[in-house]
């Protein structure tokens, strides 16, 4: 839910703030969630989707699992509706997309994860990946807002208020001139020093530790 807002000064922003772990990540001696140690761990990769829209004809992972030391492969055909659609990370939830993982042959968006290999080691668990063969039905996706097909969904955030000042419209309104324009800007590169991983570990007594490279700890953990 969000609510109108003024604009107040928290002394957060533009005060020096020092960062605790900083000398740590520029030196190398900072420890990730893949750098946690564990005894008899199996590896997975996955393989993501070449196409930006349509569905997956055909999913053959044959060749994959003749490669000795493949333990598993995940697909929507061994998946699907065993895995439940959870809440978006935008409600504080863990779900990064509208739709649960590997659940059909839908394909919603170039680089949607179409197959997960669990291999004995991560070099066998890329080379199955990479063996995996698929024959894609692609249609006509929106690139762009001008592409047909684009449409404009109302904006979510997550619980920060909404700022407001002044009346928009009635200053439209009554402006003497008035400029209408349409800009653009290039994909922005999210490029973190820790790469996306998870490292998941069962104890004797049922319990079940995720080491995880996310800034969405709360949901992933209530979620």
């Amino acid at each position: 839910m969000t609510s109108s807002a003024r604009i107040t000064p928290s002394g957060v922003i533009g005060s020096d703030t020092p960062r605790i772990d900083g000398v740590a990540k520029v030196t190398g001696q900072a420890l990730y969630a893949a750098d946690e140690h564990l005894e008899n761990v199996a590896h997975a990769a996955l393989v993501v989707s070449s196409i930006a829209r349509g569905r997956i004809r055909r999913i053959c992972c044959d060749d994959a699992r003749k490669i000795r030391g493949v333990l598993e492969i995940l697909t929507y055909e061994n998946v699907g509706r065993s895995v439940k659609s959870g809440r978006h990370s935008l409600s504080f939830g863990y779900m990064a997309t509208a739709f649960a993982p590997l659940g059909s042959n839908r394909i919603a968006f170039a680089g949607q994860i179409v197959a997960l290999v669990v291999a004995e080691t991560l070099e066998i668990a890329q080379e199955a990946a990479e063996a995996i063969q698929i024959d894609y039905a692609p249609k006509r996706a929106a690139a762009t807002f001008d592409d047909p097909g684009a449409r404009e969904v109302k904006a979510k955030s997550l619980g920060e208020p909404e700022l407001s000042a002044g009346n928009f419209q009635k200053a439209f309104r009554r402006a003497a001139a008035k400029i209408g324009a349409q800009y653009e800007t290039p994909p922005q590169h999210h490029n973190p020093i820790e790469l996306f991983q998870t490292t998941c570990a069962w104890s004797e007594d049922g319990r079940l530790t995720v080491w995880e490279s996310s800034q969405n700890v709360r949901g992933y953990r209530f979620g």
